[in-house]
């Protein structure tokens, strides 16, 4: 291979090896993996055609290591992102159906209670008690073993009987563009209202799965 064939070639598995680290962008970077492995397989495929400098392939097949790489880590996000499907939740939910139904009968009967998570209870009068320690273990473990994030109510009678609960169970993404799944009961036949919650919020999905039991999915 003349020396000017030779430059091409670096070239162009340089360029693949640039397009290869791009490829690690995250989110953004399964738009640079095809181009990448195209140019680093190009590479590959002239210099195993005729004498070219080891450099040239070995920065190309690092391209395609790089794209690959890039592969997984992008199923891998998107799949965080998304977090368990309808089909998983609602297979939870089935194999724990009592340990809900618990977490749902301790919520309303702690009646000052507006939001619990493993840390702690947020209340609706401070003025009034809370919960125990005790109590409040025994909601982290609920919440540990049903790997939910936290509960909480946003509809609530004058005398604090919670109409509506949200079982949070899946938040991915950032503020500003994020995708969150929940359980929700109500005590009622919900309307529309009921689940657009929150203006700038859109329903992906709403599926009820068993009596005034419900799948959300949101995103913004």
């Amino acid at each position: 291979m003349d020396t000017p064939q030779k430059k091409r070639v670096s070239k162009l598995a340089i360029a693949s090896l640039i397009l290869g680290v791009l490829c690690l962008t995250p989110f953004l970077g399964v738009l640079f993996w095809i181009p990448a492995l195209f140019v680093a397989l190009i590479a590959i495929i002239i210099t195993s055609r005729r004498k070219a400098p080891v450099k040239g392939r070995w920065l190309a097949i690092l391209a395609i290591s790089l794209s690959i790489l890039s592969f997984v880590g992008c199923f891998l996000s998107l799949k965080m992102f998304l977090g368990p499907s309808t089909q998983e939740l609602t297979a939870r939910f089935a194999k724990n159906r009592n340990d809900f139904e618990t977490l749902r009968v301790m919520f309303q009967e702690d009646k000052n209670v507006n939001t619990v998570d493993r840390e702690g209870a947020a209340l609706f009068d401070r003025d009034k008690p809370g919960i125990s320690v005790q109590r409040q273990e025994e909601y982290a473990r609920l919440l540990d073993k049903l790997n939910l994030i936290a509960l909480w109510t946003w509809k609530s009678a004058e005398h604090n009987e919670k109409t509506a609960i949200a079982f949070f169970a899946h938040r991915g993404g950032s503020a500003v563009s994020g995708n969150a799944k929940f359980y929700l009961w109500f005590s009622y036949k919900p309307t529309e209202s009921d689940t657009n919650r929150m203006d700038g919020i859109d329903v992906v999905s709403f599926t009820p799965i068993d009596e005034g039991w419900y799948l959300l999915h949101e995103s913004n």
